[in-house]
């Protein structure tokens, strides 16, 4: 999410527009007839877990031999809950991962958004409209490549998350620091 700014008068905006007059043109000009499409991707827990017991030999092991005792010790129960939970955030990753890298090749740009707890994955895309069917689809044939996570796609956008030059998106502040200290300061 970003918050506008404040000028401390008409002056300030005018000198800023016109000192940034080729960067906003350019800007317009690249995201003409984009749109932007949001992807949260999180994992289906039962489906996951069979993915992660089946990948390691040693969870399974262990998860085995905790049956096979009763269901172990404190300790050998605390053990393995981090293994598996290591593992699923190891999962998480790649699948994240996994995600960029099979629709990235279709959008003329890709931002991460900020990181959330649920969400292994939140990635926007900024897709050309002509084009935007054939990244659908390729976003349900990745869906249906990958059953153990679950998609969540928003979209078509205005390509707000795409305003920014990709320079801008990863420094702080972009354009909105032109106005000066005064549109941090509360008014009124």
């Amino acid at each position: 999410m970003r918050f506008g700014s404040t000028s401390p008068d008409d002056g300030t905006v005018t000198a800023v527009l016109a000192e940034r007059a080729d960067r906003f043109a350019e800007r317009l000009h690249a995201l003409d007839g984009t749109a932007e499409y949001n992807i949260k991707a999180n994992h289906d827990e039962e489906a996951v877990l069979h993915l992660v017991m089946a990948a390691h030999d040693d969870i399974r092991s262990l998860a085995h031999a905790n049956r096979e005792a009763g269901g172990g010790t404190q300790e050998e129960k605390i053990r393995l809950g981090e293994m598996v939970a290591a593992a699923v955030q190891e999962r998480e990753a790649t699948d994240a991962e996994l995600l960029h890298q099979a629709l990235a090749p279709m959008a003329k740009d890709v931002s991460a958004g900020p990181p959330s707890s649920g969400w292994p994955a939140n990635l926007s895309f900024l897709v050309d409209r002509p084009s935007a069917e054939r990244f659908l689809t390729a976003v349900e044939a990745f869906r249906q490549e990958h059953p153990h996570l679950e998609l969540r796609v928003s979209g078509p956008l205005p390509p707000y998350g795409f305003a920014e030059p990709p320079s801008s998106r990863q420094a702080e502040g972009g354009d909105t620091e032109a106005f000066g200290n005064a549109a941090a300061q509360p008014h009124g």
